[in-house]
């Protein structure tokens, strides 16, 4: 789910959002205004499914499965605007590349080896 919600985040309402305003300018023929309040409407969608997802995450213990073992003892953020999820058997997946469109793994291995070096 977390990659789906990274996905939706990052590229699908940004699309949809650009087509909303777009169309606002455009002249309304009857194809052009079904794709306006279809966009609309999933945007207004996405808006309350964030809110929801929020609250679930932030008052109901909520956790995202881990995309790579499918385990439910993670931990989700935010740091320097990029999402992360942390599982505590895996390791660490957070976003990255250009406009943070990229999920990159890093082991739970090769992040506790510089606790180990340091210790």
């Amino acid at each position: 789910m977390f990659i789906l919600w990274h996905r939706i985040c990052r590229i699908a309402f940004p699309l949809l959002f650009i087509i909303c305003g777009v169309g606002l300018f455009l002249p309304r023929v009857p194809w052009i205004t079904l794709v306006l309040s279809t966009a609309f409407i999933a945007v207004c969608a996405i808006g309350v499914t964030s809110a929801l997802l929020t609250l679930a995450l932030h008052f109901f213990e909520f956790r995202f499965s881990c995309p790579h073992c499918r385990g439910k003892n993670t931990a989700f953020g935010m740091h320097e605007k990029r999402f992360w999820l942390n599982c505590d058997d895996c390791g660490l997946t957070e976003e990255s590349g250009p406009l943070n469109l990229h999920l990159k793994f890093t082991p739970k291995a090769e992040l506790d080896a510089p606790e180990a070096e340091a210790g």
